[in-house]
């Protein structure tokens, strides 16, 4: 893998440039963009759809087998919180990532949609709340091989409030783990925590066995 796609709400401390830039310094291509409101968190995710549609018309050796997006915001238990006070709750975004995999083609074998979403947010481990949620009914199971659909194939984020640069170091080390190094998900969150100075308070959940062992 050697992409990060990045959608981020922020104050004036720009921490989803910080990890662009260390990114970009990593070699790993990754797609920026600066989300305010939740009119533009959803234009987003429509030039994210644009963009890896195009890509695969070219057959362009950047598409990823998994892609992560990732996610740089203010957050609370139970969802994202924008620049502009907007409110994404889990359940929100469950759809919207859902929509994204289906307007890709990113579906694994198992209904699963083929993303690693991060969370740079306080308290974003608990978007794993949803993998527990009923699947919205505009998603049928036929165009998820049958199954339950998931949103995302694992989710990377905190269990509580963390700093702006603490997430920064922890991502950093994560990207460079997992994407130059191919260090298993698991494995690199541990690592993440090392870095930052934290214990155990990033954690990484799958879609199907809740935290990945």
């Amino acid at each position: 893998m050697d992409s990060v796609k990045g959608a981020r709400s922020l104050d004036k401390r720009s921490e989803g440039e910080a990890l662009s830039a260390a990114l970009r310094l990593a070699h790993i291509t990754s797609e920026y963009y600066y989300v305010q409101n939740l009119n533009a968190f959803e234009e987003c995710f429509k030039c994210i759809i644009k963009t890896t549609k195009a890509r695969m018309q070219r057959d362009n050796r950047n598409i990823l087998s998994i892609p992560h997006l990732h996610f740089s915001a203010h957050g609370n238990e139970d969802g994202l919180v924008l620049t502009d006070n907007d409110f994404v709750p889990w359940d929100g975004l469950n759809i919207m990532l859902l929509g994204l995999g289906k307007a890709t083609g990113y579906i694994g074998p198992s209904g699963y949609c083929l993303f690693l979403a991060t969370f740079s947010t306080c308290n974003g481990a608990f978007a794993s709340k949803m993998f527990l949620s009923e699947p919205p009914r505009e998603f049928s199971t036929k165009l998820f091989n049958g199954v339950p659909p998931k949103p995302c194939i694992g989710i990377v984020g905190p269990t509580e409030s963390v700093s702006w640069s603490d997430s920064l170091t922890a991502f950093v080390t994560f990207y460079h783990l997992n994407l130059t190094k191919h260090v298993p998900a698991q494995k690199a969150v541990k690592v993440m925590n090392d870095a930052a100075g934290l214990t155990n308070v990033f954690r990484c959940y799958a879609h199907d066995q809740g935290e990945l062992t």
